[in-house]
């Protein structure tokens, strides 16, 4: 009689699989844990596999303006060290102006003159800094074009030698160059230097054409 009752009492307690509310809520906290676990390592997962994606894209910007970099600079006949000249004059610049632009130029094989200049620029729409390298290889030299080689660029310089690898300020004993260029992405922070060593002696300082500059603050703002 006494176990019928207490039988009736936990009926209520029991599903229809025999198993009791306390063992049904004990498995669903167990099932809640998993997920959340699963949850937390997915996330996890996906912020390793996004800052992984950072890293690449910012290794991939360093390299693309390596290559461009040491290209020019080796290939380079004349040099424009600055971004201003002395108007009241009419004088290129003998000295550093601005170690945050380098114009390189040379004479192709028909004798033209080819220009590429390097400079960081906000975009017109966005606070983005953009690493820009203008042109004019392509197209006969007739026309410049301007390409982006990296972007998020926090900080960039270049710093000049001499050819006992001493910096140096006068144009004419620069024999080496070297790039610093700080990128910012999804707050991963990469510095990286490149350096490349001119191949010809008695560099010119010559003016480049005045469009170079024009073309390059078409589409941004300085």
């Amino acid at each position: 009689m006494a176990r019928a009752k207490y039988q009736n009492i936990l009926t209520p307690f029991l599903n229809e699989d025999g198993f009791t509310l306390l063992e049904a809520v004990i498995a669903s906290a167990i099932t809640a844990g998993t997920l959340v676990i699963v949850l937390l390592f997915s996330m996890r997962s996906f912020e390793i596999a996004s800052e992984i994606n950072t890293v690449n894209d910012v290794n991939h910007s360093f390299r693309r303006t390596q290559r461009a970099f040491v290209r020019d600079v080796q290939m380079a006949q004349y040099f424009f060290f600055g971004a201003d000249v002395d108007n009241e004059n009419n004088q290129i610049p003998n000295e550093f102006i601005d170690r945050r632009v380098l114009t390189v130029g040379r004479e192709n094989e028909d004798g033209e003159m080819i220009w590429s200049r390097y400079a960081v620029k906000i975009g017109t729409e966005t606070t983005i800094y953009y690493l820009l390298v203008t042109t004019n290889e392509l197209e006969g030299a007739e026309h410049f074009e301007t390409n982006i080689i990296a972007t998020n660029v926090q900080d960039m310089y270049f710093v000049y030698y001499d050819e006992d690898d001493i910096e140096t300020t006068k144009a004419e004993d620069v024999r080496r160059i070297e790039m610093t260029l700080v990128l910012e992405e999804n707050n991963v922070t990469e510095m990286m230097h490149f350096s490349s060593t001119l191949r010809g002696k008695n560099l010119g300082v010559a003016l480049p054409d005045e469009n170079i500059e024009v073309h390059q603050n078409t589409n941004f703002v300085k």
